[in-house]
Parts: structure tokens; C-alpha cells; sequence
């Protein structure tokens, strides 16, 4: 199997938004024949999506004048670009999603927006080099589309990452990462189930609201300490 790499940002076990970043700096490979569920039919508009957003990340962190938070900033454009905050909202909240207003949700996916933006958003000046290979694609059911990634070196050596996507009104957006076989959507709808099980959607979305306020005072504060 025949495949391109390049060099890509480090990430932290931990840093799940951040990495599903990282493995965008890379150039696709082809899918090995041994993927017998890939239809480039279906696989070849999703990672031509990546391929670009990998040359454009690339560009951002290439960018040593600027200052971590303008780079934070256009990374988290790219963000709202290619994920689809509305569905992974739906994903993670499950039924609760039909139990909520209009207005409800709208908020709840704003918050949950910035939430994941701003986790890995504010790490991105802590990682090492690494290196990102993209080695196959699949389809899955709804027709979603899984890009399969390997982290090459480095102490997270061989670790599995794989983003799930999904066409949406004609454009494909990301739905999902799992990393060695954690899913993201799993694992949020897991944390704020336990919050619901004992409490509300305002509880829920009062938390969100708390930890945004708090990463937002902090980025402020590495701000204004660098100029």
C-alpha cells in the first residue's frame, strides 16, 4: 500500500479535539484492496475534504509571527467549517435531544461548540512533532464515511485514530472521532448522561456555560500576558 505523510502537530492522550486536528495534517493515501467496505464512490469526497483542511492547518501552524491565540483563532474557523455540531449534539444528548425546545437546543449546541473548540484550542502551543499516516477509508452504516489514521513515533506510537463523517444537505462534515476505539460522541453522551440522571438540561447547560467562562478568562489571561 502506497501512502504520504507529513509532519503534523504532537497531541496529549486527553486532547481529543485537538487530535482530530492534528490528523489533518497529512496527505491521503490509497485505500488498501484489503478494505473490502471501502466504495470510493462514497469515500473519495470525505477525504478530499480532510486533504484540503490538512493543507490549510498545515498553513496556520506554519505561521511562527503570529501569536498562539490568532493561530487558535483560524483553527477554530476551520472548526466550525468541517464538523457538524448540530448532529453531534443530537448524538451525544440522545433521546434527551427530543425532549428539549427550539430554543433549548440552539443553545445547547452553542455551547457545545465552544466547548469543543476551546479544549483543544487552548493546547495547541504544548505539542511535539509527530507524524500522521491516513491509511484506508470505509463506509458504515447511513452511509457515514470512517477515515482510519496511525499515529507514527513518538510516545503515542501506533495509537488508531478515526474520524466518522457525514453527508448532510450534500457536504460531508465530521460527526465523530475514536480514538483506539473511544469514541468522542460516546463518551460525552456518557458524561452528560450522569449529569441528567440526577439533575436537568439547565444543569447541563449551566456547567457547559461554567467551563466555557473558564477557558475563555484563561485564554484572555495568556493574552494579555503576551502583549
Amino acid at each position: 500500500m502506497t501512502s504520504e505523510r507529513c509532519q503534523a502537530k504532537g497531541f496529549t492522550r486527553r486532547a481529543v479535539c485537538a487530535l482530530a486536528f492534528i490528523a489533518f495534517s497529512v496527505s491521503l493515501v490509497s485505500v488498501s484492496a484489503a478494505l473490502a467496505a471501502d466504495d470510493p464512490t462514497l469515500t473519495a469526497a470525505p477525504r478530499q475534504l480532510i486533504n484540503e483542511t490538512a493543507t490549510k492547518i498545515v498553513s496556520i501552524l506554519a505561521k511562527k509571527d503570529q501569536t498562539t491565540e490568532m493561530r487558535i483563532s483560524e483553527i477554530e474557523s476551520l472548526a466550525y467549517e468541517i464538523f457538524d455540531f448540530t448532529t453531534m449534539s443530537k448524538l451525544v444528548l440522545a433521546r434527551n435531544w427530543k425532549k428539549m425546545d427550539k430554543a433549548k437546543r440552539k443553545e445547547f449546541v452553542v455551547e457545545f461548540k465552544r466547548h469543543l473548540s476551546r479544549t483543544y484550542g487552548t493546547r495547541l502551543d504544548r505539542y511535539e512533532q509527530e507524524e500522521v499516516d491516513v491509511y484506508g477509508a470505509q463506509v458504515e452504516v447511513r452511509n457515514d464515511v470512517s477515515v482510519k489514521t496511525r499515529i507514527l513515533g513518538g510516545q503515542f506510537d501506533g495509537a488508531e485514530i478515526s474520524y466518522r463523517l457525514r453527508n448532510q444537505r450534500d457536504e460531508w462534515k465530521i460527526i465523530d472521532v475514536v480514538i483506539e476505539g473511544v469514541s468522542l460522541v460516546s463518551n460525552y453522551r456518557s458524561q452528560f448522561k450522569e449529569v441528567l440522571n440526577g439533575g436537568s438540561i439547565e444543569d447541563l447547560l449551566a456547567r457547559l456555560r461554567d467551563k466555557n467562562f473558564i477557558v475563555d478568562e484563561g485564554r484572555a489571561e495568556s493574552a494579555a500576558a503576551a502583549n
